[in-house]
């Protein structure tokens, strides 16, 4: 799939002079991790199983030398290994990230990759492959140059569905709340979480929300390791980032033991962030890997 966008990769050109100069974002190489914790966590991935009988099994495995799901070593270990573009190649990510490779070749501006990322973000969920597939047909509709489409102000705007049960006239909607904030702003970094869910998307203020798509695509933009993530906004700290949390990484997080709580609200991603934070003080976001990877080795059987 990653083949379909790149053909667009050389038709960047003709952006507004309003748009920014391009920024080079910070990023270093893929951080080493302990081989051989990994390769443990990997080998006994049935401590991991998130069944019904998952408490009985792991104390059976851990007096057998296996991994405790809550371990240390063990949640590291995943967030090093899953931190990989290698199990993102057909992923909503994929789109912003061309984005940003147009940015660095000075064909972008920034906010193309936010509006990209926030679009992506706003389509992610359900099966990966369908929503590779709408998003390539939302952005084939703003000719793979978001900013311009946004500022235009002529969207499509119908009944129809884009996504799942995201139709037209709400992407129409939140192309228009995006050229009136643009208007007067440059950035989307400004905005908290719940100000995104009000003055972005329409919806009513609510502070005991997950927002599990602005958290994701937040994390998108912040987070600084160049791997996944892109690290453009440069005046959020990583630290500040919440978990990205939807039904799947709350049930994910319980079966791991990380939270006893029964809703997937903002006191939930809260506590799961809190508890990842003493594995990664200055980017707690880093455990939405090692989540990841647990459904991954654990939740689901290996392809």
């Amino acid at each position: 799939m990653e083949s379909e966008i790149k053909k667009y990769a050389s038709e960047g050109k003709g952006y507004p002079e309003k748009c920014p100069a391009p920024q080079d974002p910070t990023a270093s190489g893929p951080p080493s991790y302990d081989a051989e914790v990994a390769r443990a966590c990997s080998k006994h991935v049935d401590a991991c199983d998130p069944s019904s009988r998952a408490l009985a099994r792991r104390a059976s495995t851990i007096s057998q030398g296996c991994p405790d799901p809550r371990k240390p070593d063990y949640l590291i270990a995943l967030a090093e290994k899953y931190n990989d573009p290698e199990y993102f190649k057909e992923d909503p990510v994929m789109f912003p990230r061309h984005f940003v490779k147009l940015l660095e070749e000075e064909k972008a501006c920034l906010q193309d990759v936010e509006i990209a990322g926030l679009l992506a973000a706003h389509l992610a969920w359900g099966r990966r492959a369908m929503i590779v597939r709408d998003c390539n047909r939302m952005f084939d509709e703003m000719g793979w140059k978001p900013y311009d489409y946004v500022m235009a102000g002529r969207y499509r705007d119908e009944d129809a569905s884009l996504h799942r049960t995201i139709k037209w006239s709400e992407f129409a909607a939140i192309c228009s709340r995006l050229k009136d904030y643009y208007t007067e702003s440059e950035s989307l970094e400004y905005l908290s979480p719940d100000e995104m869910r009000v003055r972005i998307f329409g919806q009513k203020s609510n502070l005991k929300a997950a927002n599990k798509k602005i958290h994701m695509f937040r994390r998108w933009m912040v987070r600084r390791d160049g791997i996944i993530d892109f690290g453009l906004w440069r005046h959020t700290d990583p630290a500040e980032l919440i978990i990205p949390l939807d039904v799947h990484v709350h049930t994910t997080a319980k079966n791991m033991g990380i939270t006893g709580r029964n809703s997937a609200d903002f006191s939930t991603a809260l506590e799961i962030t809190d508890y990842f934070r003493k594995l990664f003080p200055d980017d707690p976001c880093k455990g939405d890997f090692a989540l990841f990877g647990y459904g991954v080795t654990g939740g689901n059987k290996p392809e």
